[in-house]
């Protein structure tokens, strides 16, 4: 009988629906339903008890066994589920490393840089903004609105805009993606000339990774990650210096997004 108004008392509780008034009044409301569903409850189990006792036999308890079953199967089960918003939010940060190719390779070095990153996701899409700020030098000299000399020490910031599609296997994710970058070479002493050198292209790449914790309570979920992300951009730099940039970043992170709990009907064999 307590498993039977147990869900008596879930399924008017769910059929309440958005309680909109004052935490106060809504206490009021479900005290005042958990009142009436112990009274009925009582009083069958005052009328259980009252048959027991004039007929104190199996086929009573038999009788009375198959009437609560028949109580439970009618009273729809309801659970508590959660539901969560298709948009979600992440931060990430690591480092990376630059290789470069084509002519760039023959005036800058590699560079290792410091990543950080935003991604927004609305179901399977991901638009990541991801950024790299790192440091290299001049391999050789040229000339390119001044002079730059062989082993001038030079600041790299890299940026891409990405759109994705996420592939989800359990606790690892894979996410191709193409996208815009812009990459930007300056003097670390920069002081009054304006020697810098900007590139735009496209870029495509993918990103891989592995959920290592989730974290869920009654308003938001976050998923823990660590990632590796690999890009391709060929880089249209200024005459003479054009290249390809091959980005390598490893991060660690989380994704964020809304959720919100309620009560449902849920579609289960019952056993008795």
């Amino acid at each position: 009988m307590q498993g039977y108004a147990s869900r008596v008392l879930k399924y008017k509780v769910m059929q309440l629906g958005d309680i909109k008034d004052s935490p106060q009044q809504a206490q009021r409301i479900l005290d005042d339903l958990y009142a009436q569903v112990r009274q009925n409850t009582n009083q069958m189990q005052n009328a259980f008890e009252q048959e027991l006792t004039a007929d104190p036999s199996a086929a009573t308890l038999q009788r009375w066994a198959n009437k609560v079953a028949e109580l439970i199967k009618q009273t729809p089960e309801v659970e508590v589920v959660e539901t969560f918003t298709q948009w979600s939010i992440g931060l990430y940060t690591g480092i990376g490393r630059n290789f470069f190719l084509g002519k760039t390779k023959s005036y800058f070095t590699d560079a290792t840089s410091f990543n950080l990153g935003f991604s927004f996701d609305h179901a399977k899409s991901r638009i990541s903004f991801d950024m790299n700020l790192g440091g290299n030098k001049t391999r050789d000299y040229f000339y390119k609105k001044g002079d730059w000399l062989p082993g001038t020490k030079t600041n790299l910031a890299a940026i891409e805009l990405t759109y994705g599609r996420k592939i989800q296997r359990n606790h690892w994710v894979y996410i191709p993606f193409v996208g815009a970058a812009v990459n930007e070479f300056t003097p670390r002493k920069n002081k009054d000339d304006d020697r810098i050198l900007i590139g735009y292209g496209p870029t495509a790449g993918i990103e891989i990774c592995r959920i290592f914790k989730i974290k869920s309570d009654y308003q938001e979920r976050a998923f823990f990650f660590y990632k590796a992300r690999l890009s391709v951009n060929p880089t249209n730099f200024i005459s003479g210096l054009s290249g390809t940039h091959i980005n390598l970043r490893i991060a660690v992170g989380f994704d964020a997004s809304k959720t919100r709990r309620g009560m449902a009907i849920v579609k289960k064999n019952d056993t008795i």
